[in-house]
């Protein structure tokens, strides 16, 4: 409602004007008017007085440092930290009288004794802590004046080097491991540990490198290390980490992202409640408020992960019509954790031995620390101790069926699961032996496996090839230009090799996600995605003219390109990728169905590709740009003749070879090499170098035209006049002030980070409304059936153009309510020749010339009417008042822009050609938007033909 009222123009004013009395309801209106104004002064107040207490408890820090914990013995800082103290000092006091000057001019004078007293308070704080730093400053110089006075015997000792002791804390001191999350909790850690302690700020320099883990080992530089500046690597952490938005949108997308509960376990509930409880907390910690909304999100989140009956009962505890609360969601789900874990224990079976475990796994297990400081649990085989699964055991596969038998039994194991701790009449695994179907392990099956599987590949050689070929499918067309094509046949191998596939969120037009799945090849140095997912996403696509090298040389070319957004389902990690455009990917992966049943995959892990071994579609394969990037140091190998588990952002994958035996269906290779005949391919040829001649124009391009011809006219200065070609759903767009001014808002805080930006951003403005391109408006004066749209605006830096460095890009197509202002536009075409024509044209002159229209869209005014949908926020500084723009020309961002541009110019020749005759024809043939190239065969020629242009 407020946002609204704020973008409503009053009708009040002009009844005043018009000399009518006013009425009750303008009365009303000007009242309610008054309230929002006090409304919004209000909030802006909150907001400084807010930056101010932040301004005031950066000196209230120091203070604390100087007094640890309200201590009244000083904290000697160096002469270093006491500099920075000092500098910072200062930095605090002037922010805070910027801030206290803001309020002032907003808060009326009969508050602003509460402000006053605020200023006093921070004035005598800001003087305690300067007189205790100069005072630290004083006895040190005077300390170093003393020490240089000493005799010479003393004072040669003096110099000699101090011998230092480092003693080893305590306590153990926090780690990091370079993840954004994890940085406010670890600075404060390790502050409160390492700054209290009377350690030198070398030996505080050494802890600090020595906590820094994963991705952030290694990141303070050798120079600070070398100088124990134990500030300075402060400094670099904080401007590398120091990122509040990233750690928030972290956690956000982990509660976004929160995994359900397969079944009602108390293991995975309190894994859930504490995964939860862990980012919620780490929110507030950030200082983010957890009321209202974002607390029924949460509740909403956390209930969606929940296993059905766990949700039944939950809901069950909420009363009708009232809404959840999330300590009380807390508290029940810590009850059912409680009544869960009771269950689960009376529930389990006893062991027939009292003096053996009852668990369903036995196995040894140790832990394990990867690359990035995860740990992992590891199996202990209890053959040979290596780390691997019993059945997976090389040297217990090498055995005799009687050694194996024997070893079991020496061992006390299950002859069905080969684990300690349970018989085979009550093994809990429901697996049975491949061979016989009986409740033992196919390793102990009584018959030799690898006698029966040498028979097996004797008759295999013996037998006569078959006679059946796998022929590709062509269509009748592929049919007629088939010259030859020759077959082969070979034997099913013995090693099926799975390539590394995985699933993954792809993003379409309108972001929304879909399952994709991929194939992860170290092999190819591009990225390719299948036609029909792209046509599937609604993608748009640009022209490319690439040719893909394949084996033996086979060459494929890809004429168009996409840029698509892929997430992780496994991880955080999210990436803009640029794919090449071809029709398919690749074959079917795997070649064929793979039997998995025997497989002991580890429980623990998440696979990336859920259905790696059912035969199935790749629409995106990723090369090697990425591949690297993806791999985590996780691996597991299943056995030696299975293939390797490999940990990546997108989960475990599962690639390798394996053994002949697993799998389902026969395999036949087929190689073909299809030539066809010379005429074919030079019909092709010319098939794709003709040249396309007229395009038919769509039904909206030609609706654009004839609204450019009913509606555009020349002022007297002899500049177009042009009505915006808008849809009839132009009526449904929504309020956009609220969004526009809350961009500018986040504009303004990146300018006044840049500088530079900002002066160019400033100067640009500026020159923008010099030139009449804009005028300023008072939104009071509206009429009360105005359509109007504001629009936001960002900058654009092109370091390398000659003229204009930044350029300002006006958002058109931010949405309001699900519609943008360019989704009410018509979007005309571009009413030139294509650009490869003016560029063979450009080739036969012998003097050519190029040209351009300076600023092309900005000579096109726009109808008085329409302007009001080109509304944008500015203002130079932000102690001044937000003032609000009209652009009242064509504006670059909005879908109409280009088409109304170069149909104007093309208006243009058309209208002086009988003064201009030379100028009009080379804006009709060799103009393409608003560059121009052209030529003539003698000097005379070109110089008429610039100064008609001109």
């Amino acid at each position: 409602m407020l946002k609204n009222s704020l973008g409503d123009p009053g009708s009040s004013s002009a009844l005043e004007q018009t000399g009518f009395p006013s009425t009750p309801a303008s009365r009303r209106k000007q009242k309610k008017k008054k309230l929002l104004d006090k409304i919004h002064i209000m909030e802006q107040i909150e907001l400084l007085v807010h930056r101010r207490g932040q301004a005031k408890g950066k000196v209230t820090r120091m203070l604390n440092t100087i007094y640890p914990d309200g201590n009244e013995e000083i904290q000697q800082l160096s002469e270093a930290q006491i500099r920075v103290f000092i500098k910072k000092l200062e930095a605090a006091q002037k922010e805070y009288l910027t801030i206290h000057e803001s309020i002032l001019s907003l808060v009326s004078a009969e508050n602003r004794e509460g402000h006053n007293q605020h200023y006093l308070d921070f004035d005598d704080l800001h003087d305690q802590v300067a007189i205790l730093l100069e005072e630290q400053l004083v006895a040190m110089n005077t300390a170093t004046r003393a020490n240089a006075s000493l005799s010479p015997l003393n004072a040669s000792a003096s110099h000699q080097p101090p011998v230092l002791v480092h003693q080893p804390l305590r306590i153990p001191i926090p780690s990091f491991d370079g993840r954004y999350e994890s940085w406010p909790k670890f600075k404060a850690m390790f502050k409160d540990l390492v700054d209290k302690t009377p350690d030198s700020p070398a030996v505080k320099l050494y802890h600090l490198d020595k906590a820094l883990m994963g991705s952030a080992a290694g990141l303070i530089d050798a120079k600070t290390i070398n100088e124990g500046n134990y500030v300075r690597a402060w400094e670099i952490l904080e401007e590398r980490y120091e990122n509040k938005r990233h750690a928030i949108d972290t956690h956000i997308h982990a509660l976004l992202n929160l995994k359900s509960m397969a079944k009602e376990n108390h293991t995975e509930l309190r894994g859930l409640m504490e995964e939860c409880t862990r980012h919620v907390e780490s929110l507030k910690f950030l200082e983010q408020e957890f009321t209202g909304v974002s607390e029924l999100i949460v509740v909403h989140l956390l209930a969606a992960s929940l296993d059905k009956e766990t949700r039944r009962r939950w809901e069950c505890t909420v009363k009708h019509g009232d809404l959840p609360n999330y300590n009380q969601m807390l508290e029940f789900l810590k009850e059912q954790c409680f009544i869960l874990e009771r269950c689960d224990s009376l529930n389990s079976k006893p062991a027939q031995n009292q003096h053996k475990p009852t668990n369903k796994s036995n196995q040894k297990t140790y832990i394990v620390t990867d690359g990035e400081g995860a740990t992992k649990m590891k199996y202990k085989c209890d053959f040979c101790g290596k780390p691997h699964h019993n059945f997976t055991c090389s040297e217990f596969k090498t055995l005799s069926m009687q050694q194996r038998l024997a070893k079991v039994r020496e061992r006390n194991m299950c002859f069905n699961c080969l684990r300690k701790g349970n018989r085979s009449k009550d093994c809990p695994s429901d697996r049975t032996c491949s061979k016989c179907k009986r409740h033992q392990h196919s390793l102990l099956h009584a018959e030799d496996k690898s006698k029966s599987m040498i028979e097996e590949q004797k008759v295999t050689s013996q037998s006569t090839p078959t006679d059946k070929v796998l022929v590709p499918e062509c269509n009748s067309q592929d049919a007629v230009n088939l010259t030859s094509a020759n077959c082969c046949n070979a034997n099913m191998p013995t090693l099926q090799v799975l390539l590394l596939t995985a699933v993954v969120d792809i993003f379409d037009q309108d972001n929304k996600v879909h399952p994709c799945r991929i194939l992860l090849d170290s092999a190819s140095q591009v990225n390719l995605i299948s036609k029909a997912m792209v046509r599937s996403l609604g993608l748009n696509q640009f022209h490319s003219n690439v040719t893909v090298a394949g084996v033996n040389n086979t060459r494929t070319h890809a004429s168009t390109g996409s840029v698509i957004h892929i997430r992780s389902r496994y991880s955080s990690f999210e990436a803009n990728i640029k794919c090449l455009v071809t029709e398919n990917v690749t074959a079917e992966l795997p070649t064929s169905t793979i039997n998995i049943r025997q497989w002991e995959l580890p429980p623990e892990i998440q696979l990336a590709d859920p259905s790696f071994n059912h035969s199935g579609k790749v629409d995106l394969l990723l090369g090697n740009q990425l591949f690297l990037k993806l791999l985590l140091p996780g691996e597991v190998q299943l056995a030696d003749n299975l293939p390797i588990l490999r940990e990546t952002q997108f989960g475990w994958v599962v690639g390798g070879g394996c053994d002949a035996s697993v799998i389902s269906e026969t395999i036949v290779n087929s190689h073909s090499a299809i030539l066809k005949e010379l005429n074919q391919s030079v019909k092709r040829f010319w098939e794709v170098e003709e040249f396309e001649g007229d395009v038919k124009m769509s039904s909206e391009e030609t609706e654009c035209e004839l609204h450019f011809l009913d509606t555009h006219r020349r002022d007297t200065t002899g500049r177009y006049i042009v009505e915006l070609p808008l849809k009839e759903c132009v009526s449904e767009l929504g309020n956009s002030r609220f969004l526009a001014l809350k961009r500018f808002y986040a504009l303004e805080r990146k300018l006044e980070q840049q500088p530079d930006l900002k002066e160019q951003y400033v100067n640009f403005m500026k020159e923008y409304e010099e030139l009449g391109h804009c005028k300023e408006i008072n939104e009071n004066m509206d009429a009360g059936d105005i359509r109007k749209w504001y629009l936001p605006h960002h900058a654009v830096l092109r370091p390398s153009n000659t003229t204009t460095k930044c350029r300002v890009v006006f958002d058109a197509s931010a949405k309001v309510d699900g519609m943008s202002l360019n989704d009410a536009m018509k979007v005309g075409g571009l009413d030139q020749n294509s650009l490869i024509s003016i560029v063979l044209r450009f080739r036969f002159p012998r003097y050519v010339l190029t040209t351009d229209v300076a600023k092309m869209y900005r000579q096109i005014l726009v109808d008085k009417k329409h302007s009001p949908l080109q509304r944008v926020f500015w203002r130079t500084e932000v102690t001044n008042p937000v003032r609000v723009l009209e652009l009242t020309t064509v504006t670059y961002g909005t879908a109409c822009a280009p088409s109304l541009a170069t149909r104007a110019l093309q208006q243009l020749a058309k209208d002086e050609r009988h003064r201009f005759p030379t100028a009009a024809n080379i804006v009709e043939e060799d103009f393409y938007v608003d560059n121009a190239l052209f030529g003539f065969d003698t000097i005379s020629d070109a110089i008429e033909a610039q100064s008609e242009l001109i």
